[in-house]
């Protein structure tokens, strides 16, 4: 479908931002078009194309097919000038934080009931797990690191949105469901 809008629409550029399929499809269907690419959060790498999956391969493949090359960190250019991708790097950032800087209010109330009674004085950990090469042991794994990391530090709160899988969902209410020091959040 990137073809047809690409038709209609005659970018001078397609945007792609981070390592989904749909970043990497977008990309090929822009190459497809010879319309240039330039890829937001490029240079991410864990040399493991199966870790995370297959997002690192996503990465690595519209890597190579963008032509502007926009990366978080000086690490990420420098991972992609080990691939030979020196060439249009730039240097921007990471967006996450920088919408999460732009966005922050000190007046901010929370609509979630249970991030609206925190005790904003302690320290607030916010987590997620949820990718599949996390699921079954690896996922207890963290529930335990979590619990552990509980009794060590009783002033720690932990707040966890929970992905909606099954699999996630019912692995995390059995070992973290009911702990007063976690927060299971839509």
């Amino acid at each position: 479908g990137i073809g047809n809008v690409i038709d209609q629409c005659h970018p001078d550029i397609v945007l792609v931002h981070g390592d989904t399929t749909t970043s990497f499809a977008a990309a090929l269907g822009a190459f497809y078009k010879q319309t240039r690419v330039g890829h937001v959060e490029a240079g991410l790498r864990t040399y493991n194309k199966y870790s995370p999956f297959p997002e690192e391969m996503n990465r690595v493949l519209t890597g190579r097919i963008a032509d502007l090359h926009f990366a978080p960190t000086q690490k990420n250019a420098d991972a992609l000038c080990a691939e030979a991708i020196t060439q249009n790097v730039y240097i921007t950032g990471n967006t996450v934080i920088d919408a999460f800087a732009s966005t922050v209010k000190a007046d901010y109330a929370f609509k979630t009931q249970a991030l609206q009674t925190l005790d904003y004085a302690k320290r607030i950990v916010l987590m997620t797990a949820h990718r599949r090469e996390n699921l079954g042991e690896p996922l207890v794994n963290i529930c335990k690191a979590v619990l552990t990391l509980c009794e060590r530090h009783p002033d720690a709160h932990f707040v966890y949105p929970v992905h909606l899988n099954p699999a996630v969902q019912n692995t995390v209410r059995e070992y973290l469901g009911n702990h007063p020091q976690i927060s299971l959040i839509a």
